[in-house]
């Protein structure tokens, strides 16, 4: 779900795709099982109402879950966009238009159960959009936001591998896929259990440390904050949650993330290797001082983070989010041209700057960046709980 420091509602609009080895499957599993599966963990119930929205490439899956959705009593309703229709909105629409409420804003706030299957065919249509129009939605953004906070909507989230996201990430097809697949299929009682210990011990947690070869060095405390976990499955204790980002499951899932103290923060952090849309970053540096990103560098593609960050205003470089990936299915993959870090691969630390108040922060109305720590140690209150960018066992 820490896939990047954005609101909620960019992830109902638009969803993409938040220990020990796991077979793969060798082909996409049957559709009729994955809406099963995703009606099994929103867990929806005779007369509710249930959005299944998806893309052009995703329509059969939306069949099977509607299907699935009223043989179980449910009231669904498709909702489907298309790559041509997103590119024209993004490009040939007025601003003035363009912050117009969409009426899709108003289907949601009223359904008890949003499935979001990915919006985009060939997510690489909206690389060119000027960042600035983006930063207009973002007070609608945060006024739904507020709205779904308070309502009781839950939701489910079905990644959809396609060779768009493959190539974009540099990866062969098959084997991205397969990884999909698999990630889907792991044990989810054993991702939440694992889930459960650390969000208990990074609540209160007074010192978190992190450190990776490549020489970040970075503490920060949590307090108070609510430790989210996105770990397959949706309790008694989360539906009741005043947060929506809490009553919403990522499938694949697995990862648990916090929106530290924000002023905590200090230290250097090192990134050898990021994305930037479509732009590759490397060698990226910069530390915090008193949670203030300071003296931002990268040895090549810095200027799309500065580009995409002068959009926003308010405390867009105070730090924001913390991350820790929990399926063992996922991984990272950075051979040769290869790009893909997902949030939630086993062992995988994200940090990011930026709006963090959909989980419980205080850095409202902005923008964000997500960075990736691969091969990271993390001490909880002195306790190691990743080392060299392996989960352990804290209690081991």
């Amino acid at each position: 779900m820490l896939r990047s420091c954005t609101t909620v509602v960019a992830l109902l609009l638009l969803a993409t795709p938040l220990l020990l080895a796991t077979p793969l499957l060798a082909q996409e599993p049957d559709p009729d099982a994955l809406a099963a599966q995703v009606v099994a963990t929103a867990d929806i119930a005779p007369g509710e109402a249930v959005g299944v929205f998806g893309g052009q490439h995703t329509l059969a899956l939306m069949e099977a879950v509607a299907t699935e959705v009223a043989r179980h009593g449910g009231r669904p309703l498709m909702l489907v966009t298309t790559d041509g229709y997103e590119r024209a909105f993004w490009t040939e629409v007025d601003e003035e238009h363009l912050v117009q409420r969409p009426a899709v804003f108003d289907v949601i706030a009223d359904l008890d159960v949003y499935v979001g299957l990915p919006g985009l065919e060939d997510p690489q249509v909206l690389d060119d959009i000027p960042e600035e129009r983006f930063a207009l939605f973002q007070e609608m953004n945060s006024q739904l936001g507020q709205e779904l906070n308070q309502s009781g909507l839950r939701g489910v989230f079905l990644a959809y591998p396609n060779e768009a996201e493959a190539e974009r990430v540099g990866m062969d097809y098959d084997d991205y896929e397969a990884m999909q697949w698999a990630a889907l299929a792991v044990d989810y009682d054993a991702v939440a259990a694992r889930a459960d210990r650390l969000a208990r011990m990074l609540h209160g947690a007074e010192r978190v440390h992190v450190t990776t070869p490549a020489g970040t060095d970075l503490t920060f405390s949590v307090g108070d904050r609510p430790v989210f976990r996105d770990d397959g499955r949706i309790t008694d204790e989360e539906r009741a949650s005043g947060y929506v980002i809490q009553r919403i499951v990522s499938l694949p899932g697995g990862e648990i993330f916090v929106a530290p103290q924000e002023t905590s923060a200090a230290g250097r952090v090192v990134v050898p290797r990021n994305l930037c849309r479509a732009t590759r970053i490397r060698d990226a540096s910069f530390r915090f001082e008193e949670g203030e990103l300071k003296d931002f560098e990268a040895d090549e593609g810095g200027a799309c983070f500065q580009e995409q960050m002068a959009a926003y205003t308010g405390p867009k470089y105070r730090f924001g989010a913390f991350g820790i990936g929990l399926n063992p299915a996922r991984r990272v993959v950075e051979d040769g041209d290869a790009e893909y870090r997902p949030s939630n691969a086993a062992g995988m630390v994200t940090i990011g700057i930026g709006a963090n108040d959909w989980i419980g922060g205080e850095n409202r109305e902005t923008g964000g960046f997500s960075f990736p720590l691969t091969g990271a140690t993390v001490e909880i209150d002195g306790q190691v709980v990743v080392r060299d960018g392996r989960l352990v066992d804290p209690d081991a």
